[in-house]
């Protein structure tokens, strides 16, 4: 019999909730020990091997942890032409997502450093601009 050790990251434990929810993140924890990186990685361990298991908890830390991240992260002129791409009505949904990607990639490394994605980043951004537009239009 072996000793069957799993290296855990934060990339993976959002990458498991965002594809699989809740229960592939359980299916991370059929190791016997795990390596973590600092931070939502080892809180997503430390949380699930407390004595008593709040897998509601561990959801919203993990959740609170992608989605607050986002546009809060970027400079004022960085959001000022993030706003220029969006309100410019020639570009199609799927263009206005590429020229984010683009936009976004000169600070990828910026962004990797709180654990963003520039390319997740870019889809959450035009996602919640779409909402806004539709949320104006049915007030109207």
């Amino acid at each position: 019999m072996g000793f069957h050790k799993r290296r855990i990251t934060d990339k993976l434990v959002r990458y498991c909730y965002i594809n699989g929810g809740i229960d592939s993140l359980k299916g991370l924890l059929t190791a016997d020990a795990f390596i973590c990186e600092q931070g939502l990685a080892s809180t997503f361990i430390d949380m699930s091997n407390a004595e008593l298991v709040c897998w509601l908890r561990i959801e919203k830390t993990i959740y609170d942890d992608i989605y607050t991240k986002g546009t809060c992260m970027l400079t004022e002129a960085q959001q000022e032409n993030v706003a220029v791409i969006l309100a410019d009505n020639t570009y199609s949904r799927d263009e206005k997502l590429i020229k984010l990607k683009q936009y976004l990639s000169q600070f990828k490394d910026e962004l990797g450093a709180y654990g963003i994605e520039y390319t997740y980043l870019a889809s959450q951004i035009l996602k919640e601009h779409h909402e806004k537009l539709n949320r104006s239009r049915d007030i109207i």
